[in-house]
């Protein structure tokens, strides 16, 4: 699995990239992500309820943020980070809501370091 991953990366680093900057690629317009945290959005947290910490109630309307938005989704992980104690982790909030979507969209390969990376950058 390891390997078809792999390769998967190593194509998509050859083929001209749609979302060179992940999120704010795709994020534009009526679905930047400013505009989408502003509003209530109780569907989504129904969605990404199972992973938040025992106890806690997602609601759907997020807290503001304004900061985040200059490096995108790199200011939001110290709230949504593996070990969150009041939110769903980002990986798993993601995936859930991107399912289905094409793994390189977000996940880069960055030939430099043989890694994978998910870029950050400010809102346009």
């Amino acid at each position: 699995m390891k390997i078809a991953a792999l390769l998967l990366l190593l194509a998509a680093a050859a083929a001209k990239d749609p979302y060179p900057k992940a999120c704010i690629d795709c994020h534009k317009g009526p679905m930047k992500l400013s505009v989408m945290l502003a509003k209530p959005n109780p569907a989504l947290a129904a969605k990404v309820q199972p992973f938040a910490p025992a106890g806690v109630k997602l609601t759907g309307k997020h807290p503001a943020v304004t900061a985040a938005y200059k490096s995108i989704p790199a200011k939001c992980m110290p709230c949504h980070s593996a070990t969150a104690k009041t939110t769903a982790p980002m990986p798993k909030i993601m995936h859930t809501l991107h399912s289905g979507t094409e793994c390189t969209a977000c996940h880069k390969f960055n030939p430099a370091t043989a890694e994978q990376v998910v870029p950050s950058g400010p809102e346009s």
